[in-house]
């Protein structure tokens, strides 16, 4: 069961780090119609790079909570 947490853990954190890519993309280059942000809020880029970072610090949070590792970077050793 234990290997399953962890396994399903990495899963959950890997799709935190996809969306994260997903939104700094969208954030940083993606300015029209077609973005994901309201296109009558210019937002700065602090605020971009808050908001990316929220979906990989909430899986990392559950990773956490189900397997105790600390390591935000599952691949690095």
């Amino acid at each position: 069961m234990k290997d399953f947490l962890e396994r399903l853990s990495n899963v959950i954190h890997l799709i935190g780090w996809l969306i994260s890519i997903f939104l700094f993309y969208q954030g940083g280059f993606v300015e029209s119609q077609y973005s994901i942000y309201p296109n009558n809020i210019n937002y700065s880029p602090p605020v971009v790079l808050v908001i990316t970072f929220i979906p990989i610090l909430v899986t990392w949070f559950i990773k956490y909570i189900f397997t105790g590792n600390k390591k935000i970077f599952p691949t690095f050793k």
